[in-house]
Parts: structure tokens; sequence; C-alpha cells
């Protein structure tokens, strides 16, 4: 009986010891099959790793061709964001408005499918974005500058980053264009000298009152449409011109079209970096700090390269047999009147939005119009 009982409690021990170290050998093996994650524990229960800063990629749209001046500015800023984060931080670049125009890339910025955009501001949604593209309210390279600079002091740039807010994005950088000009597939004559003549053409517009009366004011007929659709509309005769957009636009999307170019300086046109709100704000805070000094530097490089290709592309169309019509000062300026008498009054409620409208009565005053 006393060897049976020594047997017996030996046998017990053993078995004790052998579910002691299954129980350590299955906890190993569902640590090393399991991909590890940032809230995981070390010793002590501390964290373990880094959890700020996991791998991340993300899309940014713009809407220029490949080989432009955005996109090879896009292609630098994405080196940057990578080089700067010892490459955990990706950019995807999608070119050439392969996401959609630049309303819908927006509105997918807005609502966090798409992370971030270099593309004009979309106004179908946010009423107040339309102030920065106004139409003769910026005259000169130098005003231009100083409304839209983001040190605090830019009117301009302190009511667009409100009202991109106001959809959940946030601007970190404006990227300054041209001046525009009215692209046309046929020959006004002497007709753009007299800016309420009757052109006799129908043009595609922006869809907003300020783009619209602009056309109707200058003796077109206006036609508003997605800028998207505009090349195909030109090409079949839909309509037989373009506003909205300047010769570097026109370079990029619409050159094949474009005939007869007319400078008259509608609007100073800029391109906005943008991220999502919601994104962004799921960042580490040091990523957070870097996309805001990345939107400083795209904006500061920004301004030497249009300053340096202000020419550029009349130059290019010149060359590739585009008539460009000769319009002095004074003409430009008969047609900034014009229009300003046509539609700044009304401008205000068409914007929908307090703050935007305040500065635009700002600037209006500060101009003596």
């Amino acid at each position: 009986m006393k060897k049976v009982k020594l047997v017996s409690i030996l046998l017990a021990v053993v078995m004790m010891f052998s579910l002691i170290a299954g129980c350590s050998s299955d906890s190993g093996n569902g640590s090393s099959s399991t991909p590890s994650s940032s809230t995981g524990s070390s010793t002590g229960g501390e964290p373990s790793g880094d959890p700020q800063h996991e791998a991340l990629t993300w899309k940014i749209s713009h809407s220029r061709a490949q080989g432009s001046r955005n996109d090879l500015t896009v292609d630098e800023l994405i080196q940057r964001i990578s080089d700067a984060t010892d490459g955990l931080f990706t950019l995807e670049k999608y070119p050439d408005n392969s996401l959609g125009d630049y309303e819908t890339v927006q509105e997918r910025v807005s609502i966090g499918d798409v992370e971030m955009m270099l593309a004009s501001a979309g106004m179908a949604v946010s009423r107040g974005l339309q102030l920065a593209a106004l139409p003769y309210m910026i005259s000169t390279w130098d005003q231009g500058l100083a409304l839209i600079a983001n040190d605090g002091t830019g009117a301009v740039y302190n009511a667009m980053e409100a009202a991109f807010a106001k959809i959940d994005i946030k601007l970190l950088g404006e990227n300054p264009m041209y001046f525009g000009s009215v692209t046309l597939c046929k020959d006004l004559g002497d007709k753009y000298k007299d800016p309420t003549s009757n052109k006799g053409m129908k043009v595609r517009v922006p869809s907003s009152n300020m783009w619209q009366v602009m056309g109707d004011t200058f003796g077109f007929t206006s036609t508003p449409m997605a800028a998207a659709d505009a090349f195909t509309a030109m090409q079949t005769g839909i309509v037989e011109g373009m506003i909205g957009g300047g010769m570097e636009a026109y370079w990029s999307n619409y050159r094949d079209v474009t005939k007869f170019l007319l400078p008259i300086n509608t609007h100073f046109e800029c391109h906005y970096l943008t991220v999502s709100q919601i994104k962004y704000d799921e960042l580490p805070a040091d990523w957070q700090e870097l996309l805001i000094s990345e939107g400083k530097w795209l904006q500061e490089t920004a301004i030497e390269k249009a300053l340096e290709e202000e020419d550029l592309y009349a130059e290019k169309f010149t060359e590739n047999g585009v008539k460009i019509y000769e319009v002095s000062d004074e003409l430009i300026g008969q047609y900034a009147d014009i229009y300003r008498t046509a539609y700044w009054d009304r401008f205000p409620d068409d914007l929908q939005d307090e703050e935007a409208a305040a500065t635009f009565q700002q600037i209006r005053s500060d101009l003596g119009l």
C-alpha cells in the first residue's frame, strides 16, 4: 500500500509539472503567431515599441499633369516627409484629377476618404471659399502675397483657413499660381476691346454667381460646367471658350483646344495644400507639426516659382501658334470696373459666411472701392 501511495504521489507531481510547462508553451506560441500591437506590454507592464509612430501611407491628390510645377512640388513634398520620418510616413501621389476633379476630391478630403490635396478650392459646399478667387479683388502680386501671408497677417489666408475648417479640412499652405485669363476656340476679332460688346460665344464658367455674372457682363453666354468637362465641351463645340482658369492651367489641361487667349487678369488664382482634419487629428503631435512646417515650406517656394514662370506660359502658347490678344493696363482696368459694378455689392450675400464677408468688406474699404 505504501508503494502504491508513493507512486500515486509521484505521478501527481509529474502531471502538475507537465501542466505548468504546457501553459507556458501555449503562451509563447500565441505571442509568436500574432502581429505585435502598439498597445502590447513588455516586462513590468510598460508599453513596448513606439505606439506613436507606426508606418502610415496617405493619398495626396492634385489637379495638374505629371511633370507640371504642382506635380514636381508634390514629389518634393513626398520626399521631404519621408526623409523627416525615416520612411514611416509616406504619401501616394494621384496627379491630374485621377481621383476626381477638385470639387469631388475636396468632399472626399472632408470626410477623410482622401487624406491630402493640392488644388483649387471647391466652392459648392463651403461658400466662404469663394473669397480668395473673387474677380478683380487682387490686382498685383504684391497685394496678393500680402493677403495670403500665413503668418497671421494675411486677411484672405485667415478667412480661407476658417472656411476650410467648417468642412473639417485643415489648410496647411497656399500655392499662388497666376492671374486669370479667358481661353477661346474662336477669334474675337476686335470685340475684346469693348468689355461689354456681344462676343457671340458660349463659354464655360464655374458654377457660381460670381463667374456667371462675369461671363454675361463681358458679353459671353455663360454655361456653368465642371472643369473636368470643359475640354470635351470645347472640343465638340458645346462651348467655344472657358473662364475661370489662367495660362498655366490652360497649358496643363486645355492646350490642345486653346486657339486664342484674352489675358484680362480676371482673378488671382491659388491652389491650397489641405489635409483632412479627421486624419490630421489622428497623427502624433510631432507629425502634425511636420505637416504645418511643410505647408509653410510649400508656400514660400511656390511664391518663388510662380514669379519665375509668370511669362513662361504666354511664351509656350505663342510658340504653339496661339494668338494672345494685346491688352493694355487701361483696358484691364475697364473690365475690372465694369465687373465690380455689376457684382461686388451682391457678393457678401452669395458668400453666406460672415467671417469671409467681413474680410471682403474690409479689403474693399482698404481699396477705396
